[in-house]
């Protein structure tokens, strides 16, 4: 994460477009978004915003991103009175970004949600082809005559499980923990410090904490 939230050199310097992100968060608003791509500068190789800036999605579920060889990833909105948790959607999304880009960039590829209360979290990838047969799976088991039937059942039924939990951490990992993903979180609004979540080996009720930094 580090590199994200550097303001000199490789980083990215991410901090200012999540401020701007935290201004979309009003309960109503649609999902706003930023994709990031990975370009060529005077100290190297890094990842920047994309030109056209912060847009804004089709509904307060949904928003823009893009995938492709330069593609490492996005930042998205989840406003108020959504799930502050990533959805399966999301997790679909960062098996695209990852698959289509550039080999070279794989360590790099990053999906991060920025919710109400200065919650920030971030998904990364630690194991694609378990990532890709698991959302392959979900896609052939789930109802409906077409994708798009078969993605709003899938959605459905993880926002009735999101709904009946107290602890949405919990619940996402216990639902896709075992997707290839690694699940991060900010502990604090300035984004100086995360923590990796995991469900304890022993108790799938407990999320346990590492510190990243």
């Amino acid at each position: 994460m580090n590199t994200l939230v550097q303001t000199e050199g490789l980083g990215s310097n991410i901090l200012p477009v999540v401020n701007q992100l935290r201004t979309k968060l009003i309960a109503g608003n649609n999902e706003w978004s930023i994709n990031y791509k990975n370009v060529w500068s005077e100290d190297g190789r890094k990842n920047v915003p994309d030109d056209d800036g912060i847009q804004e999605g089709p509904s307060d579920e949904r928003s823009p991103f893009n995938y492709g060889n330069t593609w490492v990833g996005f930042i998205h909105s989840h406003p108020e009175g959504k799930f502050n948790i990533f959805s399966w959607l999301d997790i679909g999304a960062l098996k695209l970004v990852h698959t289509d880009s550039n080999n070279d960039f794989n360590d790099e590829i990053f999906i991060m949600a920025v919710a109400p209360n200065n919650i920030t979290y971030t998904l990364r990838v630690n194991n694609i082809q378990t990532l890709i047969d698991k959302i392959g799976a979900d896609m052939q088991n789930a109802k409906g005559s077409n994708d798009d039937e078969k993605r709003k059942n899938i959605m459905r039924g993880m926002a009735e499980k999101y709904t009946e939990s107290n602890n949405l951490e919990q619940k996402f990992l216990e639902l896709y923990g075992d997707y290839g993903i690694s699940l991060y979180e900010a502990t604090d609004a300035n984004l100086s410090n995360w923590k990796r979540l995991e469900l304890d080996e022993n108790d799938n009720e407990t999320v346990n904490e590492t510190p990243c930094n």
